[in-house]
C-alpha cells in the first residue's frame, strides 16, 4: 500500500510543471439546502492559497456588500478582477431555488487552485452563504492517483453586517417582498458573523423562511 501511495505521489510530481502550464476545468455545484430561501446566483472564484473571498468577524469587503444585500455580482466581481491572488472569476446563470443544485464550470491555469463560492439569502436584509478556500481535487493519473476527483464543503449562512435584521418588507430583494436597493444600515452588526436567523420581527415568516446551518453543500468536480 505505501508503495503504491509513494508511486502516485512520485507520478503527480513529475507531471506537475506540465499540469502547471495547462487550464483544468472544474465544475463547482451547489445545492440549496434551505427549506424556502432562494439563493441568488452564486459568483465562484479560484484563486491562490492566500486570497481570502471575506473574513468572519471584519468587516465585508466593499465588492461582498451589493451582494449580500441584492445579490449583485457585478461589483464582486469587478472588485476582485485585478488581485494577483485570483485565477478565474464564474457567475451562475440563475438562482437556485430550495432543494435544487446550480452547476458552474470554471477554468483556471493552475494544477491545484483554491475555491470559495458565495450567493445570497434573497429573502433576508443582508445575509449570504459562503465557503472559503476548498482545496480543488487532485488529478488521477494512469489509475494510481488518489481515490476521487470530488472534494466538498457545507457552506454556512453568514451575516454580512452591513444591514440590521430589520425583516421588514422594505428592505428585502427576494419573495415575498422584491424591495431591494433599500437598505436599513442604523443598527447594522458592522462585521461578518455567522447568522442567527430570522426571528419574526417584521414581514418575514420564520416557521417558513427560516434556516439551520448548514444552508448549502458545494462540490468540487475535476473534468477531464
Amino acid at each position: 500500500m505505501h508503495r503504491r501511495l509513494s508511486l502516485a505521489l512520485l507520478v503527480l510530481l513529475a507531471a506537475a510543471p506540465a499540469l502547471a502550464q495547462s487550464a483544468v476545468r472544474y465544475q463547482v455545484s451547489i445545492t440549496n439546502l434551505t427549506r424556502a430561501q432562494v439563493m441568488t446566483p452564486p459568483v465562484v472564484v479560484a484563486h491562490a492559497e492566500g486570497f481570502a473571498l471575506f473574513t468572519p468577524g471584519m468587516p465585508a469587503p466593499d465588492g461582498l456588500r451589493p451582494l449580500a444585500e441584492d445579490g449583485m455580482t457585478g461589483p464582486l466581481v469587478e472588485a476582485i478582477a485585478d488581485d494577483p491572488g485570483v485565477m478565474a472569476v464564474a457567475v451562475g446563470d440563475s438562482v437556485i431555488l430550495p432543494g435544487q443544485t446550480l452547476t458552474v464550470e470554471i477554468e483556471a491555469a493552475a494544477p491545484w487552485p483554491w475555491f470559495s463560492v458565495v450567493g445570497m439569502l434573497a429573502s433576508t436584509n443582508d445575509a449570504f452563504f459562503g465557503a472559503t478556500s476548498l482545496p480543488a481535487p487532485p488529478p488521477i493519473i494512469g489509475g494510481l492517483g488518489f481515490p476521487t476527483s470530488l472534494s466538498r464543503r457545507m457552506a454556512l449562512a453568514f451575516d454580512a453586517g452591513t444591514e440590521a435584521n430589520t425583516e421588514s418588507c422594505e428592505e428585502i430583494p427576494g419573495p415575498p417582498c422584491g424591495n431591494p436597493g433599500v437598505h436599513h444600515e442604523e443598527g447594522a452588526e458592522g462585521f461578518i458573523s455567522v447568522h442567527p436567523g430570522l426571528h419574526g420581527g417584521g414581514d418575514l415568516d420564520p416557521a417558513t423562511l427560516d434556516w439551520n446551518n448548514p444552508v448549502a453543500m458545494i462540490r468540487i468536480r475535476r473534468l477531464p
